[in-house]
């Protein structure tokens, strides 16, 4: 049996080739409470963050696609991985995990370490842009060139596939600096506090790239930061659109960037085809329309984008070469 695994910043993911996916949980670990279990993991564990005494933390082993936190994230994974497989985690499953492109080796050995901490008999790991495209295009590399946009939770990845990698740019932006840019709007023009759970509803249900929502009106519950007493605003989609512009805009200059690393042969075929979005950064509304504007180009968003790169890790009829399997 095979389980695909996309370890990201924010969000873990597993699929297996019969069920799709059978897991989104939010890659958190936290201390157990006293009496309780050893760890608390996942959405409990999100919980918990800012909400606990100082003799206990919860915290993220994963930053930027990439383990910051080797024991926390072994011990993540040794709670969550047997829960979803079941009695067949037993029969230790070879795992192929979705990594970043610029993965150095060091990173690779971490997250291989802990996945065979957690139960795993054999890792094989797979750039996570080229994983985004076969899950969202599974013709990706044998019919046509491909560009996709894999906005993450730290991270944007922008790669031109024909069929592997040919160039591929990151920076570390992604979803979870449009919440930050939020905080800063709402400290800086309204005065007040507000949780980063607060900036990321904030940003569902009045975010957008383009003015599409501009006109739309929400009130939001937070703090004075002069008075520290509880105060509400109205905010308008306008500012929020205005609000996200710098980190939107950071991500056109790197689609720009790669596009002009792209050969003029694989060029041809996005020009034609366009970009495919990817990622939980892709819902953001409006998204495809800005960068089509911005770019010149074609966009398109992916059927669950989120889901891609996991689904992607289980295509078995490709061209592209996976990393060679780590042995046990």
């Amino acid at each position: 049996m095979k389980i695909g695994l996309d370890l990201g910043s924010s969000t873990l993911r597993i699929a297996d080739e019969k069920q799709g996916v059978v897991l989104r949980e939010a890659c958190v670990i936290g201390d157990g409470l006293a009496g309780g279990p050893t760890f608390v993991v996942g959405s409990a564990a999100e919980k918990m963050i800012g909400r606990t005494p100082e003799h206990m933390q919860a915290v993220c082993p994963m930053g930027r696609g990439v383990v910051s936190a080797p024991r926390a994230t072994g011990e993540f994974l040794k709670e969550l991985l047997p829960q979803v497989v079941g009695w067949r985690w037993k029969w230790r499953p070879k795992i192929v995990a979705a990594v970043p492109a610029r993965i150095t080796e060091p990173q690779k050995q971490s997250l291989i370490k802990a996945l065979k901490f957690a139960g795993a008999s054999e890792v094989s790991l797979m750039a996570k842009p080229v994983a985004a495209a076969l899950g969202a295009t599974p013709e990706t590399g044998t019919k046509r060139s491909t560009m996709v946009v894999d906005i993450g939770a730290e991270t944007t990845e922008v790669a031109a596939l024909a069929p592997g990698i040919v160039v591929c740019e990151s920076i570390p932006v992604g979803g979870r600096q449009f919440d930050e840019a939020l905080l800063c709007h709402l400290r800086n023009v309204h005065g007040l506090e507000v949780s980063r759970e607060t900036a990321e509803s904030l940003k569902k249900e009045l975010g957008s790239a383009h003015p599409v929502r501009d006109e739309k009106k929400v009130k939001v519950f937070g703090r004075e930061m002069e008075s520290s007493l509880p105060l509400t605003v109205d905010v308008n989609g306008k500012e929020i659109r205005l609000a996200v512009e710098h980190p939107l805009q950071q991500i056109v200059a790197l689609v720009k960037q790669t596009l002009d690393k792209t050969p003029p042969g694989i060029a041809s075929d996005i020009l034609t085809h366009g970009l495919m979005l990817t990622g939980n950064g892709a819902l953001l509304k409006g998204l495809d329309l800005y960068l089509a504007d911005q770019c010149g180009l074609k966009v398109q968003v992916a059927a669950n984008p989120g889901d891609c790169a996991v689904l992607g890790l289980l295509q078995t009829k490709h061209n592209f070469n996976e990393a060679p399997k780590e042995e046990k």
